[in-house]
């Protein structure tokens, strides 16, 4: 079967043949190989017996064009000859230097000036050859459509000419009116290259080798159709690729088919899912029981490709992929240490079982096999139950109840709780990062009761109080609570031991409350235990009372209100706040 291209290329072929002057328009999006497939054929005719009837040609792009003259001019000085004789590399070696002397020339004003009135006569030696004209949509505001398209119907009626114009007529702006009025009298043949991703890709690696042939397969999978972005996927590919050298080459062809994926979205494709669906996706959509989620139709259309490329989430190594595809460059390390994450699920899943395999005969297929779907996911379940996610546990869990197996979907809910021997961190639903999509009130129960059976972990009390006292450090509300739930003796021996900016840094930390415009009771009770050891400290002796008075804005008096603390520890010098307090008379 002919295809679309094969057919471009057929008209192509059929225009450089034909002595007669004629305008060919090549229309199509930016970067699917417009103005490689003309160069290409062109090439191609030059070498065939007999040549084409028209031997001198010339390419001009229009990219920041500003004047119709520089066009006429730039059509001369880009003159070449298809004509492979001593006589026409001559004459190409002379219109360059013609081309270089133009550009120095222009430097100086009065020469400059007659080298451009000389344009005109430079342009009148423009007859009967090839020309073709590029990126007109990228040209100059200055330059109108309209005075392009003139100068191509001159080029020709009068000079007898063959021009091929090549366009984004999708961006051509301010100019697409007169493009479209000016259309059937300029145009004679308009051709619009849509090439398929298969035959994009097959442009992009003519000949691939092992990587290149990854790297086609996954762009074809997802449709992209950019000959530019395909190549630059496969320059990221390859950059990544020394990193990954101590790992299962699964591992490097995950990394590929991630770049392709990730690279494609960044560089914002045509249809390429946008960065931000790709991290709030929690898994493929055929997992998902929430009916009642709203979805564009973008999302939807996204969501079907996601789930036809096989793509569930993003994780450890595509996150850190995404850090080095929009910074430039690959942090080797960090590759390596999320590299290494994913090889032990991997493993993992390769000796307990494939969870999503045990899915396949419930999404693929309209089979009556109801009792046979849910024989596999539940066996499986108990291989893998340590690489499932709490969004694919909720998912398992309303699969089971909703076709009326009830009993087993409390047997599985509680293996799994029992048997994830994971810290207490990893049971908190406000941390994990998908808590909105794990709806199942049953599944939400389970997690919370297996949370809060920790009890009060064991927290570094002052490394909590000096990060909540520091800025750019992060702490955890968990720990606030566990801090709180302290007696205000353990809050007077912290202070008593620390001494330096450390101390100032953990005291204003605990006064945090006092200067939050909101609040949680945790951290009101930490404020109040802190002012309360604090005011223990003051009793103590003179000195400490004005230290805590001075240093901290503390009042020894519960019944006052209480000062202000400085907005950041690092504000709070080690000085007095007097001439007094200095020692001074």
């Amino acid at each position: 079967m002919t295809t679309p291209s094969a057919l471009v290329r057929k008209e192509i072929e059929r225009f450089l043949k034909s002595p007669e002057p004629e305008v060919l328009c090549i229309s199509g999006a930016w970067g699917v190989g417009k103005t490689y497939l003309w160069k290409e054929v062109l090439v191609d005719a030059a070498k065939a017996e007999p040549p084409p009837p028209l031997l001198s040609y010339s390419y001009v792009s229009l990219f920041g064009a500003d004047k119709l003259e520089d066009l006429k001019l730039s059509i001369f000085a880009n003159r070449i000859s298809l004509d492979k004789s001593e006589v026409a590399k001559y004459l190409q070696w002379s219109l360059s230097q013609a081309k270089k002397a133009q550009s120095l020339l222009e430097q100086i004003p009065k020469v400059g000036g007659l080298f451009k009135t000389l344009g005109a006569m430079y342009f009148s030696s423009i007859r009967g050859m090839i020309v073709c004209i590029d990126d007109l949509e990228r040209r100059s505001k200055n330059l109108e459509v309209k005075d392009v398209l003139g100068l191509i119907s001159y080029l020709k009626e009068e000079r007898k000419c063959k021009v091929v114009l090549l366009l984004n007529d999708e961006e051509l702006g301010t100019g697409i009116d007169d493009f479209r009025n000016l259309f059937e009298k300029t145009i004679d043949t308009h051709l619009r290259f849509a090439p398929t991703a298969e035959e994009s890709s097959t442009i992009a690696f003519p000949k691939p080798d092992a990587m290149g042939q990854h790297i086609k397969t996954y762009c074809v999978a997802l449709g992209i159709k950019n000959i530019r972005i395909i190549r630059k996927i496969e320059r990221a590919a390859r950059a990544v690729q020394p990193h990954m050298q101590d790992f299962d080459p699964e591992i490097r062809n995950s990394a590929v088919r991630s770049i392709a994926l990730l690279g494609w979205s960044l560089l914002k494709g045509t249809d390429a899912p946008s960065i931000q669906h790709l991290k709030k996706r929690t898994g493929l959509t055929t997992y998902s029981f929430e009916k009642d989620k709203k979805l564009s139709q973008e999302e939807a259309r996204w969501n079907s490709l996601l789930d036809n490329f096989n793509w569930g989430s993003l994780d450890e190594l595509d996150h850190e992929l995404i850090t080095s595809l929009e910074t430039g460059y690959f942090d080797p390390a960090k590759l390596k240490a999320a590299a290494a994450e994913i090889w032990k699920r991997l493993e993992h899943q390769k000796q307990d079982g494939d969870f999503e395999q045990a899915w396949s005969g419930y999404h693929e297929s309209f089979d009556d096999n109801q009792d046979e779907v849910l024989d596999r996911v539940f066996a499986s379940f108990k291989h893998t139950y340590k690489t499932i996610t709490f969004t694919n546990l909720n998912g398992t869990i309303r699969l089971f109840r909703d076709l009326g197996r009830a009993e087993q979907a409390e047997e599985l809910l509680k293996f799994y709780i029992d048997n994830r021997n994971e810290p207490q961190k990893f049971w908190d639903l406000d941390e994990y990062a998908f808590s909105g999509d794990v709806k199942d009130p049953g599944v939400r129960a389970a997690i919370t009761v297996k949370f809060n059976s920790f009890g009060n972990t064991e927290v570094n009390m002052a490394e909590l109080l000096e990060a909540m006292g520091s800025t750019g450090k992060g702490w955890n509300m968990v720990d606030v609570d566990a801090v709180a739930a302290l007696p205000v003796g353990e809050y007077k021996k912290l202070f008593k031991a620390e001494r330096g900016r450390k101390l100032k840094r953990i005291v204003n930390g605990g006064l945090l409350a006092k200067r939050t415009g909101n609040p949680t009771p945790g951290m009101n009770t930490v404020a109040e235990s802190t002012l309360a050891a604090l005011r223990e400290i003051a009793a103590e002796s003179a000195i400490n009372a004005r230290r805590v008075t001075n240093f901290y804005g503390v009042s020894l008096n519960p019944e006052e209100p209480q000062a202000q603390p400085p907005e950041t520890p690092d504000d709070v010098e080690d000085k007095p706040e007097d001439d007094d307090e200095a020692g001074l008379d």
